[in-house]
């Protein structure tokens, strides 16, 4: 299975800690935030590359080599990167559908990964977003801990993961399974804090949290897999202030199995989770192995239909005829001439037939996505319910 993570950067380090101090964020017009801890805050910086506000204890890391030079190196990337491509796509959403972009609803990524850029560039005002994958969360760690021999190897392994952003733009899995924990920098919870840094947000509180078989949430010790409730669906919940709407978000990251059988034979939290807590929302699937295409993802084809009031995705999301019932307006964006070559069982034929007789009225992308993440050859499917 392949989860996108949209960003064409190439990182050295991505690392979490932990650490206290207090400030203060406007949320909304005639009120403030206080930080009484803002441990997460400081690590996600440090994380990113990005310098600390106020002097703490992150000054000596931040003084040695290892550090110093991935800093530069990412900042400039970025930057470069910002403007080359977020602000192109920030463009071409607001111009496509701007008025739903302003909308303050809860967002839902299924077959996400840790890809918190592209669901954020999207959806920037929801109030809650819930992200999955197989991924798993990962625990915190301690840089200040950490010799120079562990951070060169952390850095190294996290680069070989994030090698294939520079190459195709998302991440693959059977990378990620090795990448991300042969050091101490586990899992995906590094990734979401680089890209919540870069995008401003201010991390509130961070809990390893559990779903139960109902979808009731539990904090946890950890976000890796251990002998207690082992059969919770093991989680991150972070609180932010969305710079965005000012005002206090969640972002969840959930790890788990959601083929039809694992669902069949008790892995039912994140579905019941979805079912309780996202309704109406705005959806966004992309590089999704074409998995609600077959009949072993019908539970999540079905929550995706039953719970979104708008949705974004590509050729690998949902299959056309899912949408194209008379209950959605459909809006063609791009090109499309057939699934990736990965997936030579995967035939469209209705698809490739509305492009190739709509070629001159389908408004392109000035940008690329998904699996043929080239200039020209993306497609998205804009779904509005009726």
């Amino acid at each position: 299975m392949i989860f996108n993570l949209l960003i064409g950067i190439s990182f050295t380090s991505l690392v979490a800690c932990n650490n206290h101090k207090t400030d203060t964020v406007a949320v909304k017009k005639d009120t403030a935030y206080v930080f009484k801890d803002n441990a997460y805050n400081e690590a996600a910086r440090y994380i990113a590359g990005m310098p600390q506000l106020e002097k703490n204890d992150f000054e000596t890391l931040e003084s040695k080599n290892v550090w110093v030079n991935y800093s530069k190196h990412v900042d400039s990337v970025w930057k470069m990167y910002d403007t080359k491509r977020l602000q192109v796509m920030q463009k071409w959403y607001d111009e496509q559908f701007g008025k739903y972009r302003k909308q303050e609803a809860n967002v839902f990524y299924p077959f996400s990964g840790p890809d918190w850029l592209n669901i954020y560039e999207i959806y920037p005002n929801g109030n809650k977003y819930v992200l999955a994958g197989l991924e798993l969360v990962g625990n915190e760690i301690h840089p200040k801990e950490m010799n120079e021999k562990d951070l060169n190897r952390g850095f190294t392994e996290l680069n070989k993961g994030l090698k294939t952003l520079i190459e195709r733009g998302y991440f693959i899995t059977s990378y990620m399974g090795h990448d991300f924990y042969a050091s101490k920098f586990t899992g995906v919870l590094p990734v979401i804090y680089f890209f919540l840094a870069r995008t401003n947000c201010n991390i509130v509180d961070q809990q390893f949290i559990g779903l139960d078989k109902a979808g009731a949430e539990h904090v946890i010790a950890t976000g890796m897999k251990d002998e207690s409730n082992k059969d919770f669906i093991r989680g991150v919940k972070i609180t932010f202030v969305n710079p965005s709407t000012k005002k206090l978000a969640t972002l969840y990251y959930f790890s788990g199995d959601v083929e039809d059988k694992a669902i069949a034979a008790g892995n039912t939290g994140y579905v019941n989770f979805v079912k309780k807590n996202f309704d109406h929302t705005q959806t966004f699937i992309k590089a999704a192995s074409y998995l609600m295409h077959t009949p072993t993802f019908s539970t999540m084809k079905n929550l995706v239909l039953d719970k979104s009031s708008i949705i974004l995705n590509d050729d690998s999301g949902l299959p056309l005829n899912a949408v194209n019932d008379g209950k959605w307006n459909l809006t063609y964006y791009g090109a499309f001439t057939g699934a990736t070559r990965d997936f030579p069982y995967i035939h469209e034929k209705d698809r490739l037939t509305y492009y190739q007789n709509n070629a001159k009225t389908i408004a392109p992308i000035p940008f690329g996505t998904g699996y043929k993440w080239k200039l020209n050859e993306s497609n998205l499917l804009f779904c509005v319910k009726k």
